[in-house]
């Protein structure tokens, strides 16, 4: 049995992005941080006067502690007052995250905002996106109050819903040594109308010895699980070969934007 869990919060115009990063708030609004992704993170560029090194800090020191999978060192670079402030159970560690360019947009005596240009990187994707956090002082050093994303150019958009999504692969489920069942849990994150949600990808097929939800490739959520919503604790069963390679895809309501919120390789892919 295989498990792999992925938080993705997925941008605009179908850009997947950091894998279970900051922030519960999309395109440019004060969102809580939500962490997600492994690695090592460097600031390669920097904008403005001789005390922004200072202010770029909470932020290295955050994704640096993250990288190190220190919970503590990402808590003190968040203010302690602040709804962002990450927990040990709301981090999930994944990935490489690199700190292309910061830049400090405005600088006061009690708070400042500092935008980074983010990389993502798995064996799997690769992604960007640019976060807006908002600075206060605390205790005489500057800390982060709170992020906001901007995934897209197109802030009035249909925007991905912010959703973590486990993996568990049973060979055992099936008659066939080269298959297995896929079930993939929504395990925290929002809401969303199982209409928007599909299942993708390849490997996917009718398997021996147990009937499962998905079938076929581009499965609506919906429609193979009778599901109105689907919401924490919500499953669905595909049947998969060992080599499979699927994907969650979001599409908003018109059909112009979709995203790949989640993806699974099997133990063979």
């Amino acid at each position: 049995m295989h498990r792999r869990s992925f938080l993705r919060l997925a941008a605009m115009c179908g850009t997947a992005t950091l894998a279970g990063c900051f922030s519960d708030e999309p395109d440019d609004a004060a969102g809580a941080l939500t962490p997600a992704g492994t690695g090592s993170s460097e600031t390669t560029d920097r904008t403005g006067g001789a005390d922004d090194g200072s202010l770029v800090e909470p932020v290295e020191s955050l994704w640096n502690a993250y990288n190190e999978e220190d919970i503590d060192g990402m808590q003190a670079a968040v203010h302690p007052n602040s709804s962002a402030r990450p927990t040990e159970d709301g981090v999930h560690f994944e990935g490489e995250v690199t700190i292309n360019s910061t830049t400090v947009l405005e600088r006061g005596d009690e708070s400042a905002t500092v935008e980074a240009y983010l990389i993502y990187e798995t064996d799997v994707d690769r992604s960007e996106r640019t976060d807006t956090y908002e600075l206060r002082r605390h205790e005489g050093r500057w800390v982060i109050w709170s992020q906001s994303v901007r995934g897209g150019d197109d802030a009035d958009g249909p925007v991905p819903p912010l959703i973590a999504f486990e993996f568990e692969y049973d060979t055992a489920a099936t008659d066939g040594s080269d298959t297995g069942v896929l079930t993939v849990t929504h395990s925290a994150g929002d809401s969303v109308d199982s209409a928007r949600l599909s299942i993708g990808g390849s490997g996917i097929v009718a398997v021996d010895g147990v009937d499962t939800d998905v079938t076929t490739p581009d499965t609506n959520w919906g429609d193979a699980t009778g599901a109105e919503d689907v919401s924490a604790g919500t499953s669905i069963t595909v049947g998969v070969r060992s080599d499979c390679q699927v994907s969650v895809i979001w599409e908003s309501e018109d059909g112009a934007e979709s995203s790949v919120l989640a993806a699974y390789d099997g133990p063979d892919a």
